[in-house]
């Protein structure tokens, strides 16, 4: 083969790799886009950054706020037995010139129990026998009091669990103190007017029973009307006295 045909030949390739290598030089200039057969778009046309992918934005949930304790006691009829340490409250005899009144060591109170709330009426009770000896004679006196209080407890505060409650107690009533001679005596009657309110707490045990305490200020008023026998004018003898009662409770809700 000559010289002139080697040139042709030579030139024949370098012609069909130009060719061949054209799309891939232009692919690799700067700014250009990859060359694509099936795009309408030229070569070298820049294209739009794709917009970044964010999280869509939500309003957040808020859930309603319950207010009311994880525990609540029964609601229903309620009994509470109360157990205190009030000491014996002594009078003005127009005879002997005192006479020691016993005072109730236990009290009921029945009503109806709410959520707050407890509505009721309370009973007290208390008896006692005193006998007196001497050289010729031999005595028997039977001393006895009780009261009928209406009253109400209501919870002024309560732990986050609703077991524990801190308490507003009021009760106000009426009723008597009476001392009976057996001898054939006079008896003599004490009317007695109560008002006591204070603090109390309350711990629910269980949903229908709790242990309780109380601490009241208790105004006790004694008034009492006797007739002379000789004179016939009425004797009026009246008593107060106030003074600070604790007591321990037990109460139930049926």
């Amino acid at each position: 083969m000559g010289r002139s045909s080697l040139r042709h030949a030579f030139a024949f390739v370098l012609g069909g790799l130009a060719v061949v290598l054209a799309p891939a030089v232009a692919a690799a200039q700067p700014g250009g886009a990859p060359a694509d057969a099936w795009s309408d778009e030229p070569p070298g046309t820049p294209t739009a950054a794709p917009a970044p992918v964010t999280a869509p934005i939500t309003a957040p949930v808020i859930a309603p706020v319950d207010e009311s304790p994880e525990w609540q006691h029964e609601t229903g009829l309620l009994l509470e037995v109360r157990f205190e340490g009030a000491r014996s409250n002594r009078l003005y005899n127009p005879w002997s010139g005192t006479t020691e009144a016993p005072e109730p060591r236990g009290a009921l109170f029945a009503g109806y129990q709410l959520r707050r709330w407890s509505f009721g009426v309370g009973l007290e009770l208390a008896r006692t026998t005193v006998s007196t000896d001497d050289d010729s004679t031999s005595d028997d006196a039977v001393q006895s009091t009780f009261g009928i209080l209406p009253g109400a407890r209501v919870s002024i505060g309560r732990s986050r669990d609703g077991r524990a409650e801190l308490l507003g107690v009021f009760d106000l009533g009426l009723g008597e103190s009476r001392f009976v001679q057996n001898n054939g005596g006079e008896d003599l009657v004490y009317e007695r007017f109560r008002l006591q309110l204070g603090p109390g707490v309350r711990y629910w045990l269980a949903s229908a029973f709790a242990l309780g305490a109380t601490a009241v200020i208790r105004h006790d008023r004694w008034r009492n009307v006797v007739e002379d026998a000789f004179s016939g004018n009425e004797i009026v003898s009246e008593s107060a006295n106030t003074d600070l009662v604790t007591s321990l409770n037990v109460t139930g809700v049926f």
